[in-house]
């Protein structure tokens, strides 16, 4: 039983069925990744001592998906990995400069939100106007300036050599995608995910 009281099952990983260095955990927010961490560690220290949980790797999807992609960069890509931005407001802000645009402060995050509401759905810029339109989405710039700051905001991120969490999980996923040696390296690494 856990600490609940819940009745639980032995892990594969106490009984050595499973190797806790094959076992990626990965959760949708840090607290929770850092939770569960935390919950390895107590139970490594007492029902299971010396399973390896400390082993565990347990990260965010864009954490995990982040050290693929620096991992995986210099051997597909080539040269040195994009760096992450911590804010698209600043970036979006330079991009409506180009434009000549004179969003607010509120208009920017909105933006920076409608992108990544765009990006996790596959919506690309020149597509974002009838997307949003079928969508009902509305914000305080409308769909086609929005698709203008959307696309020149990516210009500036490729000229500038950066990426946002979105693109951390958009190259990886193509870079496991296109290059069958990535792809098999993490197989061989990883065997089992707990999300």
């Amino acid at each position: 039983r856990d600490v609940t009281g819940v009745q639980t099952c032995a892990l594969p990983i106490s009984t050595g069925v499973v190797s806790p260095d094959r076992v990626l955990a990965v959760a949708f927010t840090t607290r929770a990744a850092g939770e569960l961490r935390g919950r390895l560690r107590t139970l490594g220290r007492q029902a299971l001592a010396g399973g390896g949980l400390d082993r565990v790797q347990a990260r965010t999807f864009h954490a995990a998906a982040l050290r693929q992609l620096t991992h995986f960069w210099p051997l597909t890509v080539g040269g040195v990995p994009p760096q992450v931005l911590d804010s698209k407001v600043g970036l979006l802000a330079e991009a409506a400069r180009r434009l000549r645009l004179r969003p607010g402060p509120a208009d920017l995050r909105d933006a920076a939100s409608e992108i990544e509401w765009a990006k996790v759905t596959g919506v690309r810029p020149e597509a974002y106007p009838e997307k949003s339109l079928k969508s009902s989405r509305t914000l305080s710039l409308g769909a086609n300036e929005l698709a203008s700051l959307y696309a020149a905001y990516e210009e500036l991120c490729l000229e500038r050599h950066v990426v946002d969490f979105e693109s951390v999980l958009e190259l990886t996923a193509a870079i496991l995608g296109e290059h069958p040696e990535a792809a098999a390296a993490v197989r061989a690494r990883y065997s089992y995910f707990v999300v």
